[in-house]
This record gives structure tokens, C-alpha cells and sequence, in this order.
């Protein structure tokens, strides 16, 4: 039989992962701007590369530039 302890602790958990998602999503998306505006009339694609997204700008003709952000 659960108690309301055990409860509480698991809606203490179910809203920790949702903030550490929103967090993690607003970074990503902040992330995704500045390399838009990096790579300016380029195509910008921003990839998980060593656990950890990178900027990548379109050069054309399969060619990709790293930016450091």
C-alpha cells in the first residue's frame, strides 16, 4: 500500500525530470540560434558529435564548416 510520502516523492521526481527537460530544451534551442546567426546565408545543422552538440555551417557540394560557439 503506498503512503503519501511515497506519493509525494514520486511527483517530486516526475517534476525534476520535467524541469531538467525544459532546461536542456531551452539550451538546445538557444544553441540552434546562435548557430543560424553564425553561419548566416549558410545552412546551419546543429548535431550531437562526442556527446555534445556542435554548429556545423553548409558550404555546398557536401562540404560542412565547424564553428565554435
Amino acid at each position: 500500500m503506498q503512503t503519501q510520502s511515497d506519493n509525494m516523492i514520486t511527483w517530486l521526481i516526475v517534476l525534476g525530470a520535467l524541469l531538467v527537460i525544459c532546461v536542456w530544451g531551452g539550451a538546445s534551442l538557444d544553441f540552434q540560434k546562435r548557430c543560424d546567426a553564425r553561419c548566416g546565408a549558410d545552412r546551419a545543422s546543429t548535431p550531437f558529435m562526442d556527446f555534445k552538440e556542435v554548429c556545423l555551417c553548409d558550404e555546398g557540394h557536401g562540404r560542412w564548416r565547424r564553428e565554435i560557439l
